[in-house]
């Protein structure tokens, strides 16, 4: 299958922030991607530290919209802010999701609001995180809760394939995955769900801002689910597994998705840059005026002597159909992983918040 891309870029420029930024743990800095230079941007009034809280760029009212996250003493977040290019602004709606994070969001253009979906919110007895179902919206001021009469039975990716995505390397599938189809003006979400008989499987769901509709099969994780203005398309780019850099495991692939609204179709298996070396964790955000896929941060698998852990990388990366690129900025931000990105429409550039630090092996 031929891909119409121009250049696309992966993740979401590497040096030490302010001191005050960082911590032996995670970040709440800003930093913009212009497509050749990270700028710190942060303020002294900001969202704490955090890490994967919802962002998603909210383009009606010209503003980033961040909600929850959890924080590094592993307390889940229920707070709203905004992101207005110069300062945050902590909002103070009447209603709110609950407190969690790995929430997915995507900006409706249609209806001119920003959808949450799903999330984990406090651990249970067992000491596992409660994966939630709802979806909510938010209309500029105020959050709130759809209740349609049944909601995708999303499950944990982590926790239904322990042995390919480790949550302790940061990996970025945890849950589902979000994007707004400009096409069909519907959302679309692709994950892990329970089949009627209980299986486990990979499907694409669609969200019309009233009902969901379940549609097809789904590319399997890990990957970066995006819409292409250009080509009026969502496209799903799949990494390779984590694990795929073990010694005498085959040279890693990735494939291309792209979704037409009932299925998908995939391009034969691309070679994979090796220097990427599995990367997982990562932020990442879709850049639509270049047409590349930016990526920042993520952890290097098996960097550490247990082969199971892995310490936070500083990577600008960038995909443009054909290939990725490492770029080599000459600032960048702290190395980090569960990092927030978001494309600002407005200001037309990257904007990223936050994330975890893993800078040493245990």
């Amino acid at each position: 299958m031929a891909f119409t891309f121009g250049l696309v870029a992966t993740l979401a420029v590497v040096a030490c922030g302010p001191p005050s930024l960082g911590t032996a743990t995670g970040y709440n800095d800003t930093w913009t991607w212009d497509g050749q230079t990270w700028t710190d941007r942060s303020t002294q009034d900001r969202p704490p530290a955090r890490r994967a809280g919802m962002f998603a760029f909210d383009a009606a009212r010209g503003v980033a919209v961040l909600f929850g996250g959890e924080d590094f003493e592993g307390k889940m977040l229920d707070d709203t802010w905004t992101w207005d290019g110069r300062n945050w602004t902590m909002r103070s709606p009447k209603r709110h999701p609950s407190a969690r994070d790995g929430a997915v969001g995507a900006y409706d253009s249609a209806r001119q609001v920003v959808w949450l979906f799903a999330g984990f919110s406090a651990r249970s007895s067992d000491g596992r995180p409660i994966l939630q179902r709802d979806i909510w919206k938010w209309d500029g001021n105020e959050w709130a809760n759809v209740t349609p009469r049944s909601s995708p039975p999303v499950l944990s990716y982590s926790q239904g394939y322990p042995n390919v995505v480790r949550e302790a390397a940061g990996a970025s599938w945890r849950g589902p995955a979000m994007s707004f189809d400009g096409a069909s003006n519907n959302v679309v979400v692709v994950g892990l769900f329970t089949s009627p008989t209980a299986l486990e499987v990979f499907e694409t769901w669609t969200w019309d801002g009233v009902a969901w509709t379940v549609t097809a099969d789904a590319p399997q994780p890990p990957g970066y689910l995006f819409y292409d203005p250009s080509a009026m398309q969502v496209v799903f780019v799949a990494d390779d597994r984590p694990d795929a850099s073990l010694q005498g495991l085959p040279p890693r692939t990735y494939k291309l998705f792209v979704w037409d609204g009932s299925a998908w179709s995939v391009s034969d298996p691309m070679p994979q840059d090796p220097n990427r070396n599995g990367l997982s964790g990562q932020g990442s955000t879709y850049d639509p005026v270049d047409r590349v896929l930016m990526t920042f941060g993520g952890a290097a698998p098996n960097s550490c002597e247990d082969h199971l852990t892995s310490v936070a990388v500083a990577e600008t990366w960038r995909w443009g159909g054909a290939g990725w690129t490492l770029l080599d900025p000459p600032i960048a931000p702290p190395a980090r992983l569960s990092t927030m990105m978001v494309w600002d429409s407005t200001r037309q550039q990257v904007v990223m918040f936050g994330g975890a630090a893993k800078e040493a092996c245990p």
